[in-house]
């Protein structure tokens, strides 16, 4: 017991240490010659050390282990991801000499499982139709583990009132003499940086908005919007990260402002777009925020002057053979090029006619 408590005190040591000596994440702005009055500004979450918004995560999940009691020097290490929180589990795994497996849909970006296995982590992947929450479960219970859970877990283990991203965010625009923003826009995939955002917005009183935008065939929009809950438990999405066929617990509606459905071809197109336009390679789910934040300043902020703020949340790197290729992007029926030329008419002249290019029977839809 004695050891335990000396390996606990290091391991919440080391945890909080990271924490204090991050450096923020930058801001970066696009600059909108056709919208003079807008502003729309990216935190830029790709700057930690493991590439990702999610290193926040990764390290609140394991600090909240470790004080529960349920992390020792000996426990092996689980959780159901689809890349991302697991390729920072695993750097903080490491970090504290403990085992760690990520339970992930097979159809995982190549470039993400090899992040997991070059931080030290090991992948266990699940073939269609299977969960990988229950997979991870039935794992960390069969190894005498823990299962780190992110999408119950993200809630209680992220502190809204201080040490994340939002809070950070607006001490950078304070800093900046920048107001605070209209509209803050994030994915829902745990639901665990939405909810965090609307508490902070809320909690301090702020006049910011929280806009979720939700991929094709997910269900935090039908929940918002008719309160309808659907069962099931796959763990795949098209726009990995975000998007899930059930509401997670960390996901709590009544903070939310608005919602958007973005057409899952949108999101691919927007972050082969935006990167050429920051000359920085983005992610999947940054382009979904970006037609999110599309929507506003053609729909809430289209009279008079507006800012929005939104993150880069990933580098486009981790989809390597996805994002970056025509004959993957053509198999799953995206016009790519019909969007990209929405988004060049939309930055030139401020006018957004997107195309009618959902690949289900889902209509596009903002609440």
């Amino acid at each position: 017991m004695k050891i335990s408590n000396i390996w606990r005190q290091r391991s919440e040591g080391l945890l909080l240490a990271d924490r204090e000596r991050a450096p923020q994440t930058p801001l970066v702005e696009l600059a909108l010659p056709a919208l003079p009055s807008k502003r729309l500004i990216f935190k830029d979450e790709s700057a930690h050390p493991t590439g990702s918004l999610k290193h926040r995560l990764a390290r609140a999940l394991l600090l909240h282990g470790i004080r529960k009691g349920a992390i020792n020097q000996y426990t092996p290490l689980f959780d159901a991801s689809s890349g991302n929180t697991a390729i920072s589990e695993a750097w903080f795994a490491r970090m504290l000499g403990l085992p760690f497996f990520a339970v992930i849909p097979e159809a995982t970006s190549q470039g993400k499982q090899d992040l997991i296995r070059h931080f030290g982590g090991e992948c266990i992947l699940i073939g269609a139709g299977k969960c990988c929450k229950r997979e991870a479960a039935a794992l960390a219970e069969q190894h005498d583990g823990y299962f780190l859970d992110q999408f119950l877990n993200a809630a209680p283990a992220v502190d809204w009132h201080a040490n994340n991203l939002v809070a950070e965010m607006a001490v950078q625009l304070t800093a900046l003499a920048l107001p605070e923003p209209d509209w803050f826009v994030a994915g829902a995939g745990t639901g665990g940086t939405a909810t965090c955002a609307g508490r902070f917005f809320r909690g301090r009183n702020l006049r910011t908005r929280l806009m979720v935008v939700d991929p094709e065939d997910s269900a935090f929009f039908d929940f918002h919007a008719r309160g309808q809950h659907p069962a099931g438990c796959l763990c795949a999405s098209r726009v990995e990260g975000i998007g899930r066929p059930t509401v997670e617990p960390s996901f709590t509606v009544s903070v939310v402002d608005a919602m958007a459905v973005i057409p899952d071809a949108a999101s691919f197109a927007a972050a082969r777009w935006l990167s050429a336009r920051l000359r920085k390679s983005v992610g999947i789910s940054t382009g979904t925020n970006l037609i999110g934040a599309i929507h506003l300043f053609n729909g809430q902020l289209a009279a008079g002057a507006g800012s929005i703020a939104t993150l880069i949340c990933d580098d486009g790197a981790r989809y390597t053979g996805r994002l970056d290729d025509d004959a993957w992007l053509a198999a799953q029926g995206f016009d790519i090029a019909a969007w990209g030329s929405a988004l060049d008419i939309w930055y030139a002249r401020g006018s957004w006619q997107p195309p009618d290019q959902f690949s289900g029977n889902r209509e596009s839809t903002v609440l």
